[in-house]
């Protein structure tokens, strides 16, 4: 995959996003930097790409970069997410999850429209976690659940 063409791609062109995702484990500063602001400029995800994300999200062992933005791209469409989806995220609040996706996780979480019970159980967890901003974004999220 040419990065820098995918770059100059109009965003709401991009068919698949998972592909410069799983490039992010082992790219280098240059390449990563690419990839990064393409996911800062791509609008949402196109619907038939967001299983495909859903699952990328749910793979074992998933490293920081691809988690957080894999997260990051769910999140830009607040209107499309589906339950599932809300669920893969909050998966990543638990512990054993590096601080910087569970705090993605969380902020994500207050952006969405739908909400599951096992992601409200997820977030009432980190809202009492001793990180001050995954305790913040948890608690802003679910304040934001319980609004709607």
């Amino acid at each position: 995959m040419n990065l820098d063409a995918l770059a100059e791609a109009p965003t709401d062109a991009l068919p698949h996003l998972v592909s410069p995702l799983s490039q992010l484990e082992n790219a280098n500063e240059v390449t990563r930097e690419i990839i990064c602001s393409i996911f800062e400029s791509c609008g949402p995800p196109l619907v038939q790409c967001r299983g495909e994300l859903q699952s990328f999200l749910g793979k074992v062992g998933l490293s920081p970069p691809p988690a957080y933005w894999c997260i990051s791209v769910l999140a830009g469409d607040v209107a499309a997410t589906i339950p599932a989806e809300a669920g893969a995220i909050a998966k990543h609040l638990s512990p054993d999850n590096p601080l910087e996706v569970r705090q993605r996780a969380a902020w994500a979480l207050g952006r969405l429209a739908s909400v599951a019970t096992a992601t409200q159980t997820a977030l009432d967890q980190a809202a009492t976690d001793p990180n001050t901003r995954l305790a913040r974004l948890a608690n802003r999220s679910v304040g934001h659940f319980c609004r709607k």
